[in-house]
């Protein structure tokens, strides 16, 4: 039992050090230029909302649904310099800008780790594996693209629906698909879930509690 604990304080230890280790990889390469077009577009809308009442947010041509239109309305209330910046040519508005996702990523790494808890060195592998994936790294830190913010979204349904949750995994299924357009295939494994498991009856309540937190997302504008 003493061994047991050890390997699992072990464990934790090196997930805990490998997050902090993907956390400063992504904060060095929240600076860089990144994806500029689209750099430039995104510093250009929380300039717009930082300008204008937050309801009037959607009189710009935005194309994304309204989480997005909320993180960069944070950004914005915590940023003053946005009132005049309108380009990502200051390094540290494009690292202000890049935060959102790059945490987004150590927040899906934690909840994939949280739900493989029963086997710690699986909770570590799984993790890690996404911390420290390249290619997971670039989109959010190095290209400034805000993927990881709906595929959290996505995870947290998931495991709020494996363990039995399904009103609250609908909630956050609906937040995932109004983060980005792109969350849109995640209906058709979730309702083919809510079916199987709860039947009919219970597939229409979560279609109704995912409709009613999409109508309250879109209520301020």
């Amino acid at each position: 039992m003493h061994d047991e604990r050890r390997a699992t304080a072990a464990d934790a230890a090196i997930l805990a050090g490998g997050l902090i280790l993907a956390a400063a990889i992504r904060v060095v390469l929240w600076p860089t230029p990144g994806l500029v077009g689209d750099l430039d577009q995104f510093v250009l809308w929380v300039h717009g909302i930082a300008t204008t009442p937050f309801g009037n947010a959607y009189d710009q041509n935005l194309s994304f649904p309204p989480v997005m239109v909320y993180i960069w309305g944070a950004l914005a209330a915590i940023e003053p310099a946005f009132r005049t910046v309108t380009t990502s040519a200051e390094p540290a508005i494009r690292a202000i800008m890049k935060a959102p996702a790059s945490l987004a990523d150590i927040a899906l790494a934690a909840v994939v780790a949280w739900h493989l808890r029963a086997t710690p060195r699986w909770a570590v592998v799984g993790g890690l594996a996404i911390a420290l994936h390249p290619a997971v790294i670039d989109v959010s830190a190095w290209w400034g693209q805000y993927e990881s913010i709906y595929v959290l979204g996505g995870a947290i349904a998931f495991v709020l629906a494996v363990r039995g949750h399904s009103l609250w995994a609908a909630a956050a299924l609906a937040v995932a698909l109004m983060t980005k357009p792109q969350a849109l295939p995640f209906i058709v494994p979730f309702a083919a879930w809510f079916l199987a498991r709860d039947g009919w009856a219970g597939a229409v309540r979560a279609a109704a509690v995912g409709a009613a937190a999409i109508v309250v997302l879109w209520l301020p504008f």
